[in-house]
């Protein structure tokens, strides 16, 4: 028997909180975490499968990043950024910025992979300024975006 359900027998659910296992990871299986939206949110970046022409130049512009901020407890996705550019932390920052413009909320934990862009000292102090905890995913993988391709095929099938 885990701390999570020792505690919660014997004391209740709302202290038993604190014990119960963190999701590094976003799946459609994994339960809602958080005890409510904005508290935990992932951020991930992904390489969309399309290439973009322009339709002025018939230029070949090449595939675009896109950039998520997906709230862990509402499973909503709350924002996205979308560049040519490589991950960095300016399309973390923008995603964030769009967040906070759209719900006038900051998200209180964000759980990242081991990107480099994600160390920033830019990043770090953003975060730190509005007191937002930075979690590591501790085995990064591709979850979420299996999680945002799945999403992304439902909206173009309905």
């Amino acid at each position: 028997m885990s701390a999570y359900e020792t505690v919660g027998k014997r004391q209740g659910k709302r202290i038993a909180y604190k014990n119960e296992p963190f999701y590094w990871e976003l799946e459609l299986t994994t339960p809602r975490h958080g005890d409510r939206p904005f508290e935990i949110c992932h951020i991930d970046h992904t390489q969309l499968d399309i290439e973009l022409v322009s339709s002025f130049s018939k230029i070949n512009l090449g595939r675009p990043w896109l950039t998520l901020i997906i709230d862990a407890y509402s499973r909503r996705i709350l924002a996205i950024y979308l560049t040519f550019d490589p991950p960095s932390y300016r399309s973390c920052m923008m995603v964030i910025r769009e967040c906070v413009r759209r719900y006038g909320r900051f998200p209180a934990t964000i759980v990242v992979d081991g990107g480099k862009e994600f160390d920033s000292i830019y990043f770090e102090t953003l975060l730190a300024a509005y007191c937002c905890t930075k979690k590591f995913d501790q085995q990064p993988n591709q979850d979420l975006v299996l999680y945002v391709k799945e999403f992304l095929e439902l909206q173009t099938q309905c």
